[in-house]
């Protein structure tokens, strides 16, 4: 019985040391790469004033419109 809680308590443990791993790189990582440009231009594309601009916009791009529409409509709610 006192085994079973020993190997219990140490995976809690062992879960927590892991958690508090993957926030510290995580934290460490996000600071150094530039994610949040591609949300701002995604932003921009989306605040575009009809659906039809950013059709035209997005002509070239490789990219599925249907983030930049939802974005769209969600900006036109908020």
């Amino acid at each position: 019985m006192n085994r079973q809680r020993n190997i219990k308590l140490l995976s809690y443990i062992f879960i927590i040391i892991i958690c508090f791993l993957c926030l510290l790189f995580n934290y460490i990582t996000i600071n150094k790469e530039d994610y949040w440009a591609d949300k701002v231009g995604s932003y921009n594309i989306a605040k575009l004033s009809s659906l039809y601009e950013i059709w035209e916009y997005l002509k070239g791009d490789l990219h599925p419109i249907g983030h930049y529409v939802f974005l769209y409509y969600i900006l036109k709610l908020a």
